[in-house]
């Protein structure tokens, strides 16, 4: 089923369709975009985050180097062995001077001490918001009990101790406001190398968490420090750091926010990592790596972004979109439901529509709109019409008024509607359309003949089966009178202002009328015309014989009237089929007004088919004629024919060559009248032979070369006639006796020839080529004279 098929037959579903469509297409562009915009940004925030933290890691490393270096430095004064060889304050003071001035010139130191083999304080600068001071010896503290004095005095000579990272205390409590501090220690030694105390720098944190805080300014996400135990010693909130130095602080660890991170983290020294919380990346220091004890303890910077900033781009990309796609899909929602709708109503429209037209077309068919070339009822006016060769068929229920006498007014509405139920989709079938209702009768309408017969069958073997079920109810059988007519005949539509009805007119309709009212008469059931048997497709398919010969009422012309019956019917009809030819042959008798040879025939006839009413009718005709001396017949084929201008169509060539056809006409009459038309059989065969090679093509191809309209269809009767000229030539080969009947088919065949083509057909060519004349008149003389030269040739070859 195509798209357009499918949106017609349901709308609403088909939008509801491609909305979900739509929209799950919609929904499947966005999460492609968020997945690639996501992972795009976490490549980027991952490549961001690690280069931030190996940054980080660069500048405290380089910070602690320097440390290291400060302390080595200070630990290699030549002072220090002259004061512990003579404890001399000259040389305490000197060196107080001199460590003095490197806290004032290094600021990143609290307190530079020098400590004897005790762990008393021998000398102490104290570094404090820019300002440096000695303090005097009053003010020295003893600090033997301290770790870092304890661990850094175990050291031997160049090797350093490093703290771990906490907050300074004084007098065994947390110094306020808190100080970050890293404490440096190396022993220093005399001249006789013994080891006589430690010089200790206490490194103030505050400077490297400065710089971490100053590298990530700019960072989106967040920095932290934390040590080997987990907890933070730098947290974008302040008050969760130092947790080991409070109580109330303890439970604060990077492993209790983020177990799992902290998991890889701690075994790991670098890396990357995605979490349920968002992006870490992370890398390991070792503050005491230049130590005694490099592994002792490390810190872990770790680059933190939260998934609801990394998730940030993708969600102001996805209210992007929303803003963008849900209007569209919104407003494509709205308009395809419009749309939706209004193809429902539309549908519901047409529905109505075709169920009007349906009920219009019962009163105008359908074909007959499409013969006006119209598409619909609507385009109907009064005074539509148009003429077209046509088979008519009029059907006519026999004694209806007998029947309806017997029924009330609503049985007889409904006796005629059962009737018509059971013929009209036969009609439909053989590609026909009743035109007119009219009561008891109808007229139909057909492209064909043969298609018009074949339905006029199928009616009476229908009807033949119904009359079965008829008689098993004791009710009286249906009889209808059909005639079948084939010509030009008008449709149109005729009425007043307020109201018209589809009609059909002419002389076709007419002559359908007069030969269904002959079926009275002759007993017959189906009567077609001259002109439809003429146009018959193989007419042997067909048990047709010769009724009469009849001048219609409005009609100049006479014509043949034929009798059709079905070929494989039980009784009357197949004793009609036995008797076909006897029948004609007796016909042939009375139609030369030989009434006592016609006489001994139907007496025949009246004896072995007593129910062939036929017969009958000619056999009273002939008792008749015999009694009064009076035919009641035609005498158009015993009759000559004049010669007139009326009879000319204005071309000599075919004007004679119509002579010479009346004239072997006339003589076939008068041989008849004097008893001898058996003989003048063979001349008039063989005048035939060759007047329908040398006329039709002289006629063919005047209107090949004149480019006449009607070459078709008048090539098509030029066939017809020859085909049923071949036909009777078979037939007077093939028939011994060759009787008068076959004598009446010729003359029949000729006569209805002259009076059906050349009086009215021949007569349109000559008009068509009047207007050619001038053109036409050279033709016809170079014609003429190359005939002549052909003639003189021949007529020489023979005296030759």
């Amino acid at each position: 089923m195509t798209f357009k098929a499918l949106f017609e037959q349901n709308p609403a579903v088909l939008a509801i369709s491609i909305i979900s469509t739509l929209f799950f297409l919609f929904l499947g562009v966005i999460y492609f975009l968020l997945t690639w915009n996501y992972e795009n940004d976490q490549n980027t925030a991952t490549v961001v985050g690690q280069n931030q933290v190996n940054l980080i890691q660069k500048v405290i490393l380089n910070d602690l180097n320097l440390v290291y270096s400060d302390v080595l430095f200070l630990a290699d004064q030549q002072a220090l062995p002259k004061i512990f060889a003579d404890n001399s304050s000259e040389y305490i003071n000197h060196l107080a001077q001199d460590l003095l001035s490197f806290s004032i010139r290094k600021g990143k130191y609290d307190q530079v001490r020098l400590l004897d083999e005790t762990g008393m304080e021998i000398i102490r600068v104290n570094y404090n918001k820019g300002q440096a001071a000695i303090l005097p010896k009053n003010a020295l503290q003893f600090k033997g009990k301290r770790y870092y004095f304890n661990e850094a005095f175990k050291l031997q000579r160049g090797e350093i101790f490093v703290s771990p990272f906490d907050l300074n205390m004084e007098r065994d409590k947390i110094e306020t406001p808190l100080k970050p501090m890293i404490r440096f220690a190396t022993p220093v030694f005399d001249h006789q190398n013994q080891k006589r105390g430690i010089l200790l720098l206490n490194y103030m944190g505050k400077n490297l968490l400065k710089k971490m805080d100053a590298l990530s300014d700019n960072a989106v996400g967040k920095i932290m420090l934390v040590n080997s135990a987990g907890y933070w010693l730098k947290h974008w909130k302040p008050e969760r750091e130092w947790g080991f130095m409070f109580k109330a602080r303890e439970t604060e660890k990077m492993q209790n926010d983020f177990p799992p991170v902290w998991q890889q983290i701690s075994r790991q020294q670098s890396g990357q990592l995605f979490g349920a919380n968002g992006l870490f990346a992370f890398t390991t220091i070792y503050p005491a790596e230049k130590s005694a004890t490099p592994h002792s303890h490390d810190w872990k910077i770790v680059y933190y972004l939260p998934k609801s900033v990394l998730l940030a781009n993708s969600n102001t990309l996805l209210i992007k979109l929303l803003l963008i796609g849900l209007p569209l899909i919104l407003i494509l929602a709205i308009s395809l439901f419009k749309l939706a709708n209004a193809k429902i109503r539309q549908k519901q429209s047409a529905e109505y529509i075709k169920k009007q037209n349906a009920s219009f077309a019962r009163f105008v068919p359908a074909r007959f709109l499409r013969l006006l070339n119209k598409k619909d009822i609507i385009e109907i006016e009064l005074g539509d019409q148009r003429e077209q060769e046509m088979t008519v068929l009029v059907s006519n229920i026999y004694g209806f008024t007998t029947l309806s006498e017997t029924m009330t007014a609503g049985e007889t509405i409904d006796f005629i509607n059962a009737y018509l139920k059971q013929v009209e989709p036969i009609i439909r079938d053989h590609h026909g359309f009743v035109s007119n209702y009219m009561g008891e009768k109808f007229i139909a309408l057909f492209s064909n003949p043969n298609e018009a017969i074949n339905a006029a069958n199928a009616m009476l073997k229908r009807l033949g089966e119904s009359n079965q079920v008829r008689y098993k109810q004791n009710l009286p059988p249906v009889l209808i009178y059909l005639g079948i007519d084939t010509g030009h005949l008008v449709l149109g539509t005729i009425g007043g202002t307020q109201r018209m009805e589809s009609s059909v007119i002419g002389n076709t309709v007419n002559l359908a009328f007069s030969l269904e009212s002959m079926n009275k008469i002759y007993g017959t059931t189906l009567l077609i015309s001259e002109h439809t048997y003429t146009r018959l497709k193989a007419p042997s398919q067909y048990a047709i014989r010769f009724i009469e010969r009849i001048k219609p009422e409005g009609l100049s012309i006479p014509l043949s009237v034929y009798d059709v019956f079905i070929m494989d019917a039980a009784d009357i009809d197949a004793q009609k089929l036995a008797a076909i030819k006897q029948f004609e042959e007796a016909v042939s008798y009375y139609q030369f007004q030989q009434i006592d040879k016609a006489v001994d025939l139907f007496e025949k006839m009246a004896k072995q088919t007593p129910d062939d009413k036929a017969a009958q009718v000619y056999l009273q005709r002939c008792y008749k004629q015999l009694s009064k001396e009076h035919h009641d017949g035609l005498s158009d084929l015993t009759r000559t024919i004049e010669w007139s201008d009326s009879l000319a169509i204005g071309i000599p060539l075919i004007d004679q060559q119509h002579k010479d056809l009346i004239n072997n006409i006339n003589e076939l009459i008068e041989a008849i009248r004097t008893g001898k038309g058996q003989e003048h059989i063979q001349k008039i065969t063989a005048f035939l032979e060759d007047y329908v090679v040398r006329h039709f093509n002289d006629e063919e191809v005047l209107m090949q070369e004149y480019k006449y309209p009607g070459y078709p269809a008048h090539k098509s009767l030029h066939l017809k006639f020859i085909d049923a000229f071949n036909a009777l030539k078979e037939e007077l080969r093939d028939k011994q006796d060759k009787g008068l009947y076959l004598v009446f088919r010729v003359q029949t065949l000729v006569m209805d020839w002259f009076v059906n083509h050349i009086v009215k057909v021949d007569k349109q060519l000559g008009v068509f080529l009047s207007t050619q004349l001038e053109k036409y008149n050279r033709t016809l003389e170079n014609q003429v004279a190359e005939r002549t030269q052909a003639l003189k040739e021949r007529e020489a070859q023979k005296l030759n």
